[in-house]
């Protein structure tokens, strides 16, 4: 990872501090500590932004399209008579929890 370079990178170049300075590389080593961190920053920026979409679509898709979804499947059911009054609740549980188990990564 990227967190990992970075300190391997920082610890080599504080370990060679004096080589460093004397090859006068402070400016690139200043440079490149500085990429490395704001690699890292904007890695992390992404994961939250995705992980931010992701839990948005999963609360739609709940509330405005799974929900509604299983109460249509569930009317067709029950209109057809392949299950009672007393099953709504068992099948629309069984349903909802086979689409939990199907969409875990």
């Amino acid at each position: 990872t990227l967190a990992s370079t970075r300190s391997k990178v920082e610890a080599r170049d504080v370990q060679d501090a004096d080589a460093l300075r004397a090859a006068d590389g402070e400016a690139f080593v200043k440079e490149r500590w500085a990429s490395l961190a704001s690699s890292i920053e904007r890695e992390k920026a992404f994961g939250t932004f995705y992980e931010t979409i992701r839990r948005y679509v999963r609360w739609l898709y709940w509330s405005d399209f799974l929900t509604p979804a299983l109460e249509v499947a569930l009317a067709g059911l029950l209109e057809r008579g392949l299950i009672d009054v007393g099953e709504v609740w068992v099948t629309a549980r069984a349903l909802e929890d086979g689409l939990d188990t199907l969409l875990t990564r």
